[in-house]
């Protein structure tokens, strides 16, 4: 596969991904446990996701537990907030809801400043001629 073809696989999957976070169609009743478990352990922040959820359960004349929900996100969120995990997560770019503890979220940037600073890095390796022996020409601006 070429390079274009896999940037635009990689979209559309991205796009089709998205997509389905963005709505919930299916009330979870006989799932409440398993669906908020990995809701929590993904990192979903609560409220959007449990609004989403008694949408999908009214349209189908349904209730969902929020108490048992509620209960099994927690679960699922307190590995999800393991401290030790937070530094890596923001090291590889990967996306945080502002859902756990300020340690975590603290760890978190700090990682995520790296993963930033490797990022505009590789940006201006790319649009840094190959003349220049890479040195950065705008080092010797004035």
């Amino acid at each position: 596969m070429k390079k274009r073809e896999l940037h635009i696989s990689y979209f559309a999957l991205s796009v089709i991904i998205l997509s389905g976070c963005s709505s919930i169609t299916t009330c979870p009743i006989g799932q409440v446990e398993k669906t908020a478990y990995e809701d929590g352990l993904n990192g979903a922040q609560l409220q959007p996701k449990v609004k989403l959820y008694q949408e999908a359960c009214l349209k189908q004349g349904k209730d969902i537990d929020l108490s048992q929900y509620t209960e099994n996100y927690q679960q699922g969120l307190k590995h999800y907030c393991k401290l030790n995990l937070a530094f890596e997560l923001g090291r590889n770019g990967g996306t945080y809801r502002n859902v756990c503890s300020d340690n975590f979220t603290k760890k978190y940037l700090s990682g995520l400043k790296i993963y930033q600073l490797e990022a505009e890095l590789k940006n201006e390796d790319i649009r840094t001629p190959a003349f220049n022996n890479g040195v950065n020409p705008k080092l010797f601006e004035h």
